[in-house]
């Protein structure tokens, strides 16, 4: 995707979006907040994962907001207390630190 095309998909989506909370906000269309931050973060996690291979930050950052996209999501569709919840992003943030030490030993500060 060239970045034209990739300015006007992030552009339409942000429309998008505003356009669905505004709704929510007049009681028209009604999300749970859980859901709506949950997609954007795991869109967001997902851009950066798929579309900005050339940095491998960008990956390390992707996979960050993907799963505390998937774990708002989650945390939206069942009843999970908070300290699960918690528990969850804890191990998925501890889950991406381990996979850079893994990957580069001299990085064990990332």
């Amino acid at each position: 995707m060239n970045p034209k095309n990739q300015g006007l998909a992030v552009g339409g989506l942000l429309v998008l979006v505003g356009i669905l909370m505004f709704l929510n906000n007049l009681r028209i269309v009604y999300f749970r907040d859980e859901l709506i931050w949950g997609i954007i973060f795991l869109g967001v996690g997902a851009g950066l994962i798929l579309f900005q291979k050339q940095k491998k930050w960008n990956l390390y950052a992707g996979l960050v907001l993907a799963f505390i996209g998937l774990i708002l999501i989650l945390a939206g569709v069942t009843h999970l207390p908070d300290d699960t919840v918690g528990a969850f992003f804890l191990w998925a943030l501890g889950a991406v630190f381990i996979a850079v030490f893994l990957k580069n030993k001299e990085q064990w500060w990332a």
